[in-house]
């Protein structure tokens, strides 16, 4: 329930497509026992997609249409909450369903309802409608670009050798293996780096990504580097955990995050991210990067995709206990 003295208005489902979107976000929300939006605002900054108290309950008002990635935010925090609070959960079958399904068929909701209240924009098969800017997107990157503006002028360096010697060296996705050994060596390397578990970075279009992943005694850590190789107003990352044993994309271990770069050489980390998988695995961190305000990547459409790979790793690190 909201919280005293901020009682959301009713809203007649059969008023507008707009008011229907609207009323069953708000379902969701009490379905899920889902607390103040101030609550929910918390959920997103621990999934890694941070949006206001505001933002979120201007969604579920009827006013306005979310953008993809506020509804795609709303709906995990949503699940998030329900998977914390099991125990007080009116109705415990939300917890059967599969988050990243949910959130993508609300996404193909919330698309399909942009079509229908803007028929001038461009079609899903097209062009991607959580692609094109927005303003709760635009202030989210530039959030963004205040965080890296305070990464380390030496993890900068780091990762421009390293992008350097890719695009002198690679010639194909498999650059950053190259037969002729990892890039020169760094002094003052960040401790992923020094670690060996780091892919390096291999650039492709705009951008030159770099995926790490780490045992601890605490689990894998996971965390995926992006250094601009041109100017990009909305990048899209995305980092998630794949059992090299099962061959399996764990998809419950999505961490996005949003940048924005203005010219070449800017630096975004995505994660780090703890996590416990099944013991006794082989595992690797995947990533991407792509334009626009993506909730998922989108080269998830093809399942024998994998994105960028770090180097494997058997988690715990003496083998299961």
């Amino acid at each position: 329930m909201t919280r005293p003295g901020r009682r959301e208005s009713e809203i007649d489902p059969e008023e507008s497509p707009l008011h229907r979107f609207a009323h069953e976000l708000r379902a969701l929300r009490r379905r899920t026992g889902a607390g103040s939006y101030q609550d929910l605002g918390r959920h997103t900054r621990q999934i890694g997609c941070p949006f206001s108290a505001s933002t979120l309950r201007n969604a579920a008002s009827g006013a306005l249409l979310p953008t993809a990635a506020v509804t795609a935010a709303f709906v995990r925090a949503c699940m998030r909450h329900a998977r914390h609070h099991r125990t007080e959960l009116a109705d415990p079958a939300v917890l059967g369903l599969d988050t990243d399904d949910l959130v993508a068929d609300w996404v193909r909701r919330r698309d399909d309802l942009a079509a229908i209240l803007d028929p001038a924009r461009p079609p899903a098969d097209a062009a991607p409608s959580d692609a094109l800017p927005d303003p709760p997107a635009r202030r989210f990157s530039r959030r963004m670009t205040a965080l890296t503006a305070a990464v380390t002028a030496t993890a900068v360096a780091v990762l421009t050798v390293v992008i350097i010697t890719v695009v002198l060296t690679g010639d194909g996705d498999d650059a950053g293996a190259d037969a002729d050994g990892p890039p020169a060596a760094v002094t003052s390397l960040p401790p992923e780096l020094e670690s060996g578990h780091c892919r390096g970075a291999f650039g492709k279009q705009f951008a030159a990504v770099n995926p790490c992943v780490k045992a601890t005694d605490g689990g894998l850590e996971i965390v995926v580097h992006v250094t601009s190789l041109e100017a990009a107003p909305e990048i899209a990352i995305h980092l998630w955990l794949h059992d090299a044993t099962t061959d399996t994309r764990l998809t419950g271990t999505l961490h996005h995050c949003q940048a924005a770069f203005t010219a070449p050489d800017q630096d975004s980390t995505c994660g780090p991210v703890t996590l416990r998988p099944e013991p006794g695995h082989r595992y690797f961190a995947a990533a991407s990067a792509e334009p626009g305000v993506q909730p998922w990547p989108t080269l998830w459409r093809d399942p024998d995709t994998t994105g960028l790979t770090s180097p494997v790793v058997t988690w715990p690190a003496d083998g299961p206990p």
